[in-house]
């Protein structure tokens, strides 16, 4: 009975993780397609956060893959599905919070400096709004993708 509990709440963790993934996944390349056409608006500062959301995931995670060996899933036909392995989805988390982190420094520096005009001053708050729901919506919609796909086969239970 023990080992079915341990099992089941393996799963739900990988459900969890999964679904945390694409929803970061998600909201990165909203966020990416954003920046590229702000590119031709505001400059700079969509081009550098651009590169960054573009590269940084990519040599992270295949650092991370060179570092660690990797545990088998449980739920590995849905992680296929998906794209998922633990290191893609730790550098989709860094990579979310340090786009956070900037988005909320540019909106900080595009208040205090103020270098454009006054339609472009809330894009950034904008931006990290759009980015924060596309994960929590995206977050949500696969969890509930990849419960209905298991129960309706009855592999929990």
């Amino acid at each position: 009975m023990e080992l079915s509990q341990t099992t089941i709440a393996q799963v739900h963790t990988e459900q969890r993780f999964i679904a945390k993934y694409t929803g970061m996944l998600f909201a990165r390349l909203l966020l990416m397609i954003c920046l590229f056409f702000l590119f031709f608006f505001m400059q700079q500062i969509p081009v550098y956060l651009f590169a960054f959301s573009f590269l940084f995931p990519w040599i992270w995670s295949d650092i991370l893959t060179r570092r660690k060996k990797e545990k088998p899933l449980i739920l590995f036909s849905i992680a296929q599905k998906y794209h998922y392995n633990i290191s893609r989805y730790h550098a989709e988390k860094i990579t979310y919070q340090a786009l956070f982190f900037f988005l909320v420094v540019w909106q900080v520096s595009l208040c205090k400096y103020n270098p454009y005009e006054s339609v472009f001053l809330p894009v950034p708050a904008f931006l990290l709004f759009l980015f924060v729901l596309t994960r929590i919506v995206c977050t949500g919609i696969i969890k509930h993708q990849i419960h209905k796909t298991y129960t309706s086969l009855d592999l929990l239970s």
